[in-house]
């Protein structure tokens, strides 16, 4: 009598039990996964302001606003320790810096995508911004308090840095860090472009009620040209080149 059916059956089970026991841990996991998902969230959007604030306060420079070197100086610090943060969590995990979107397919193509989404960005600005004119006139900003520091062409350089550094890829690369935590433990994607969108709007409140709203709206365009490309070079693109020309724009304004 053969006693493979038995072995077979025995192995079965065996494989079922350690099945369900994996079942059991990931669900146990599952909850953890979260908070530390959420911890990383909140430590990405919150250390590297602390850190910039905590370092002008003690040279005695409360005051971020008051050039456009401060400016840049400051979202320079921020933006450095924002990306040491996110760098060392990816690593933590096991991945790459790379792997929050860096990847080598066409990155050229990427940025040509990135740039011909640039007048859709204008477009939503342009719309909120008639919008509160039509509706809400007392939430208008008369002058952003960011584009009055550009006197010179100096001010002008140091604004195209920080669009490039700050804009274009701090915070595109902060973005896709925080999706991606969405992505695998909070609910999935949509949630996370909704609320970080929500959150990006609300870090422009200095600049005025109304760009705030038309910074969200961006914020989400730009989150979904990621996840609908799963590349990082087409926002990063997007986002640098529309502050640069945001810029340019404010200078021509103060020659005229």
């Amino acid at each position: 009598m053969s006693t493979e059916p038995i072995r077979e059956s025995t192995a079965e089970s065996e494989n079922a039990e350690s099945d369900l026991r994996s079942l059991e841990r990931s669900i146990r996991a599952r909850p953890l996964e979260r908070v530390a998902s959420v911890l990383e969230i909140l430590f990405v959007a919150l250390f590297g302001p602390l850190v910039a604030s905590l370092v002008f306060w003690a040279i005695d420079q409360t005051n971020v606003l008051a050039s456009s070197g401060i400016v840049f100086a400051f979202a320079s610090c921020e933006a450095l320790v924002t990306l040491g943060v996110i760098f060392v969590l990816v690593r933590l995990d096991g991945k790459r810096f790379r792997d929050l979107g860096f990847g080598p397919d066409r990155p050229l193509r990427e940025v040509a995508i990135g740039i011909a989404v640039i007048p859709l960005l204008f477009a939503t600005t342009s719309l909120v911004i008639l919008v509160f004119t039509m509706l809400l006139p007392e939430y208008l900003t008369v002058e952003n308090p960011l584009l009055a520091l550009i006197q010179d062409w100096g001010d002008v350089g140091l604004f195209i840095l920080t669009s490039l550094l700050v804009g274009g890829f701090k915070e595109e690369v902060q973005r896709a860090f925080v999706l991606e935590r969405f992505r695998r433990n909070l609910g999935g994607v949509v949630a996370g472009l909704v609320i970080w969108s929500f959150f990006f709007g609300a870090m422009h409140m200095t600049q005025g009620i109304d760009l705030a709203v038309a910074a969200g709206f961006l914020g989400l365009i730009f989150g979904l040209l990621y996840v609908f490309r799963g590349n990082i070079w087409a926002p990063i693109a997007a986002h640098g080149i529309y502050d640069v020309v945001v810029v340019l724009i404010a200078w021509m304004l103060v020659e005229c």
